[in-house]
This record gives C-alpha cells, structure tokens and sequence, in this order.
C-alpha cells in the first residue's frame, strides 16, 4: 500500500517534478498519448504523474526520465561526510 505524502514541502516538490516532466515533454512535442506509450503506462498515470501524484511508482518515473533523455538527472549524489 503507498503512503500518502503528509509533508507540505514533500508534496510541493512532486508538484513541481510533475510540471518539469510535462515541460520537457511538451518540448520535445510528445503527446500524452505517445509518452505513455514509451513509458509502459497508461495516459491516466502520465497525467497523475505530471500532476505530482504521490501515487506514481518511482518505476513510472524513472522510465518517464529514461524516455526523454533525463535519466542521469535522477541520480542523488553521493556526499562524503565532513572530517
């Protein structure tokens, strides 16, 4: 079962991965329906996601990456801790 994501922050930033994938898909002018194609989902989970759906799989999000050429930018970088 998914958590619902309760912290305000958390949430505004899904919001705003959602609206940077819709941007770089509508740039490279692929429509919802082509995009879900690529990505393996139906129309309605490209909406949700574009729309900050805590729902999403991380899956669904990493293959929404892979297809428009973004995938490196997911990866979290590693610190080294302070001495």
């Amino acid at each position: 079962m998914a958590v619902k994501v309760s912290s305000l922050n958390a949430r505004r930033a899904l919001e705003a991965l959602g609206k940077n994938i819709k941007t770089a898909r509508l740039k490279r002018r692929i429509s919802v329906k082509g995009f879900a194609e690529r990505v393996g989902v139906s129309e309605s989970t490209i909406t949700r996601l574009e729309k900050g759906d805590d729902g999403v799989s991380i899956g669904t999000l990493a293959m929404a990456c892979l297809v428009l050429g973004e995938i490196e930018r997911c990866r979290i970088r590693r610190y080294r801790a302070a001495p």
